[in-house]
């Protein structure tokens, strides 16, 4: 994603359409930060045991985020596969 001084960024092979600077920047630093997150956690040298941790805590902490930010009705589909499981 390369930015334009005219406010929109260029085409992109899945969007042919330029996308407005904001949501561009915050697509970028969005990106820019889960490779950041990866690469700390890939830096940790973390245990099998302590990947399993981190692995549901965040999953914990995402879906206390979801209920925080989106209607119920969306959750309950989000999560229905993973109720039946259980």
């Amino acid at each position: 994603m390369n930015l334009d001084s005219d406010d929109h960024v260029e085409m992109t092979q899945a969007n042919p359409f330029p996308l407005p600077s904001p949501y561009a920047e915050a697509v970028l630093d969005s990106r820019q930060r889960a490779i950041a997150a990866r690469q700390m956690i890939d830096d940790a040298h973390l245990t099998p045991e302590q990947q399993l941790e981190l692995q549901s805590r965040i999953n914990s902490q995402f879906q206390i985020w979801l209920k925080s930010t989106y209607s119920h009705h969306y959750l309950v589909n989000l999560l229905r596969p993973t109720i039946n499981e259980a």
